[in-house]
């Protein structure tokens, strides 16, 4: 995914508890963002592919159960 405002899609999509954002993007970095009470950090990378993105989202995780989707989810 692309994102251009992590926050407005963290928002768009419900999130309320931690979760872990994977960008792919034309620069490489980390940032957190903190809405309500959940913790998001938000790894983005020049990196492309979905299994390289959801592979890097599960070795940060730190949960026993992980939620892959696309930015277009809504829960």
């Amino acid at each position: 995914m692309f994102l251009n405002d992590s926050e407005e899609m963290i928002k768009r999509s419900h999130i309320t508890s931690d979760t872990v954002i994977i960008n792919q993007c034309n620069e490489d970095g980390y940032k957190e963002e903190h809405i309500g009470d959940a913790i998001c950090p938000y790894f983005f990378g020049k990196e492309r592919g979905l299994t390289k993105s959801r592979n890097l989202a599960i070795s940060k995780s730190v949960a026993d159960v992980c939620i892959i989707c696309d930015d277009d989810e809504v829960f």
